[in-house]
Order: C-alpha cells, then structure tokens, then sequence
C-alpha cells in the first residue's frame, strides 16, 4: 500500500447504524438555529485562523479522496457534520494518523462557523463519485467484494449483525440519517476498523457499550471491506434535499403491509413469529417460573400480557430483553411509576428474567384499526417528519410495529399497544419526564412533534 494506506485515519465520522445517527440528527436540530452558506463556503475554501481551508484534503466539491483517506463530506448531512466539527473541538472524537489536524480545525471554529460549513457542504450538487476500486486494488491496497457487502448491507449476518439499510436505507443512502452511499472506500475501512479496535469511542452507548463497537466488533476484516466495497460504489439513489422526500415516501410509504414487502428493495421484512425470533425474544428465562411468578403482574397487565386498562402497557410478545431493561430502570429509579418502583423492587435477577420470559413467549400483541382514515399518524409512522430531522418509527420499530430485531433491549414492539398508553410516553418523552430511552433518542425525536401529530402516530401505531 501506499497513498492509500488504511492506518490513514480520517475526519468527519459516517456512522454505519442508525441508532447513532438518529440521535446526532435529533439533538442537533432545533428549528431556530440558522447557518449561512456564504460563510461556510468561505471557510471551506479559504480556511479561517487557525484552521486550514477544507478544499485541501476534501477537494473542491467536497467529494473526498480515496488516496489522502479523507471522506466524501458533500450532502451527507448538514446537522452530522457540525456534529463532528463539535466532537473534534471538544476531543470527544479522537482521530487517528493524518487525522490529527481535525482536532485543530474543529477547535478554531465557532459552533456558529461549524453549522455554516455544514450548510455549505449540503448546498452541493450531488454528484456521482464512486470509488475507483481497481486503481486502489493496483496501488496495493486491499479490496472488498462488493457483492457480498451488498448482502451485509441489505440483509445483515444472521445472528450476528443487522443490515446497514435497515437504518441507513437502501445502498447506505437515507433521507433521515448520515449518508454512507458513495462514501469513500478507505474512509469507511479506517472508521469501521477503529470501532473495531476501540479508537474510535464517540458513538452513543446502550447499557454501557457503544452502539458502532459493538457492531463493528462482530465484523471480520473481510467483511468490513466487502462493506465498504458495496457502499462506496453503489448508486447514490437520491440528494438529501428535497427530493430525499420522494425517496423516502417511496422506500417506506410504499411497503405493502399485508405481505411486509418494501418494493424498493424486493425484501420481506422479518417473519417476526417464526420459530428462530420466538427464541431470540423469548431470551434464557425459563417461562413457567415465569408464568407462576408474575401472578401479581398478570393482575394489571393480564394474565398473557393483554391487559385491559388502556394505560397499563400491553407486554405480550414484548422482547424480553426490552422488559427486563424497563424492570431494571424502575428499579434504579431512572423510570418512574409509584407501583412499578415498588414491585421492581422486590424482584431477584432470576425472576425478573423469568418473568420477561414468559410475557415474551406469548402471542404478540395486537391492535384493531381505526375506522377512520388517520394519513397524518400513517405518514409520521412510514415517513417522519423530513423538515424537522425526525425519523420514521418504521426504522427502528418495523413493519408494523412489530419490531425490526427480537434480540435487544433498545427498539420495542409497539403495534398494537393502547393508544392512551403510547400517548402518555410520547407525551413523557417530550416533557423528559421519561428519559431512559437510548442516548435519549426519544426525547430528541418527539419534542419536534405537535400535540396534534403525538395523538395521530398514536392512534395510528395503536391500530397495528
């Protein structure tokens, strides 16, 4: 390898799941900050103080170079990349070789100057540049097999890894979260190889443990390339400005939900009662333990996790691993209820993953579709709310609602659950009167909805 050698760390991070990006997007994007194009142009160009102009490793467009390891920064994200100038000023992003220069930069910008070179670099083109994988191959540096990175992107590792496009979208590109489409090569290898190796550590943390670390940590280095390989030469499917709307109308509007099938891709989604997610979301509790221990649960919330109040949450076919986490935050005292902190407390570990066991082995729950036509709720649940950085529910939840993987404490089963109950949390989350919810995602995504559009998406997911 030369030029293009991999140690070659780069700057401004692309996260590869979404988990992550839907919080940077969420928690940067208030509608009353402003950014001028004409500023963040002149620092891209010129530089400004202490921090060198942009063009040098970038290129004029923005479009990055395979060679130098520097990323594509043109149209991936206005609200990401001021996210990332904030990290490297604060050193809460650590980069690596050549990459040290972004510490720098991003310290003799204002955050004012970050969010106008953020502005700048969305207002361009979107043009077509894939990675040249045959001159980096010629040049020595390794190459992935970009057909079996499209089958990690579009379908995952089973029991390992999910797919990048459940979150990013299709080829890596989304309308809500940071682009990764057309990235280029050696950035992607360098970023997915640090959270790997644990250099990179500024990706938000779920019970302790990095959401890109973790992910990335189940990588081998040949999937990471293939990865990369798929990514960076795929077809940009969509700009991310306003046409990023007909994109993502088309990738999640159009599923059809009665065979769970998004015509974009051609892909099912996942068949969440099959015999393999039955198990994953059913966990290593042992159910009949938890059937005869949880006669005080089944008082409120039924005896197979149906429960009859509209704000006691349904629990059948909840993921275990998610009921546990609940159980576990009442009883620290992170979420709040007057009976739920006293029965949390008396629990043991054991019966507390019995009991997620049993109310997660049950059918899952289900809900009766309104009778009226409810398109605002329908549009927040498949589309989110483009203008406000929001994203679709069906990202994270599924098709459905029934939740997108089984084996996780994060992202619950929520079709079909009581309308008064998913109101009052929505309601919580906006007032952060609940705030447990990963890298308090939630409270980021709810507070840029009405009143209005709360009581819709409720009684639309209510439906389900």
């Amino acid at each position: 390898m030369n030029k293009s050698k991999l140690l070659l760390s780069s700057w401004l991070m692309l996260l590869v799941v979404a988990l992550q990006s839907t919080a940077v997007f969420a928690a940067d994007a208030p509608a009353n900050i402003k950014a001028d194009p004409i500023n963040g142009k002149k620092i891209f160009m010129e530089g400004k103080g202490d921090a060198s102009a942009c063009i040098g490793c970038h290129g004029f467009t923005g479009l990055g170079n395979d060679m130098m390891g520097a990323p594509r920064l043109a149209n991936i994200g206005q609200v990401y990349i001021a996210k990332q100038l904030n990290d490297f000023a604060t050193a809460s992003r650590m980069p690596e070789g050549m990459g040290v220069v972004m510490l720098g930069v991003g310290a003799a910008l204002s955050e004012q100057d970050r969010r106008d070179v953020g502005a700048y670099l969305e207002s361009l083109p979107n043009e077509e540049e894939p990675s040249d994988l045959k001159s980096l191959a010629a040049d020595g540096t390794k190459v992935g097999n970009a057909k079996a990175g499209k089958q990690i992107v579009t379908k995952g590792i089973k029991g390992k890894v999910p797919a990048c496009q459940d979150c990013h979208g299709f080829n890596g590109r989304s309308a809500h979260i940071p682009m990764i489409n057309q990235q280029k090569y050696v950035y992607l290898v360098n970023q997915l190889t640090g959270f790997k190796n644990n250099t990179r550590t500024n990706d938000p943390k779920v019970d302790g443990v990095g959401i890109m670390q973790g992910i990335a940590k189940k990588l081998s280095g040949d999937n990471i390339a293939d990865i990369a390989a798929f990514l960076s030469t795929a077809p940009r499917v969509a700009p991310s400005s306003t046409a990023s709307a007909t994109v993502a109308a088309t990738s999640l509007a159009s599923y059809d939900l009665a065979e769970n099938i998004n015509p974009l891709t051609g892909m099912p989604a996942p068949k969440i009662e099959s015999a393999d997610t039955i198990k994953l979301k059913t966990g290593d509790g042992d159910t009949v333990y938890g059937k005869s221990n949880s006669e005080l649960c089944q008082g409120c919330h039924g005896e197979d996790g149906n429960s009859i109040d509209p704000l006691i949450p349904k629990l059948a076919g909840q993921y275990d691993k998610y009921i546990a986490k609940q159980l576990r935050n009442y009883q620290a005292g992170i979420r709040t209820h007057q009976i739920m902190n006293a029965m949390a407390a008396t629990i043991s570990d054991e019966e507390l993953a019995d009991i997620s066991s049993y109310f997660a082995s049950n059918p899952t729950m289900k809900g009766t579709p309104s009778e009226t036509t409810n398109e605002m709720g329908k549009n927040l649940f498949l589309n989110g709310k483009i203008s406000h950085m929001v994203v679709a529910c069906v990202n994270c939840h599924g098709v459905n609602g029934k939740g997108l993987t089984p084996n996780t404490s994060m992202f619950p089963v929520i079709g079909g659950q009581h309308k008064a109950y998913l109101s009052k949390q929505l309601y919580d989350f906006k007032r952060d009167t609940r705030f447990n919810s990963p890298n308090a995602i939630m409270n980021r995504i709810v507070r840029s909805l009405s009143d209005e559009e709360i009581d819709a998406l409720a009684e639309y997911i209510s439906g389900l």
